[in-house]
């Protein structure tokens, strides 16, 4: 059995949101999909462990599962964070 150590403060993983960009109409919704994403190249699929939000509800919601709804035009950037 072998184990990998990573020196302090060395990356081990990034996170990915798909679709990177969305051009979408209102009423339109569409589904967002988070993954961690591991140096060896596996990834996890994270979308519902998220935490989803934007900072233009003006423009459009995004629920706890990754759903954006789109009310008005405009721009709109989504927000993920996942851990601390």
């Amino acid at each position: 059995m072998s184990e990998q150590l990573h020196e302090p403060g060395t990356v081990t993983h990034y996170m990915k949101v798909e679709p990177a960009v969305l051009e979408m109409h209102p009423g339109q919704t569409a589904q967002l999909k988070a993954y961690l994403v591991w140096m060896d190249g596996r990834e996890e699929e994270i979308t519902e462990r998220v935490r989803w939000s934007t900072e233009q509800p003006q423009i459009g919601t995004i629920s706890k599962s990754g759903a954006v709804t789109v009310a008005v035009v405009g721009t709109m950037t989504v927000l993920a964070q996942y851990g601390e």
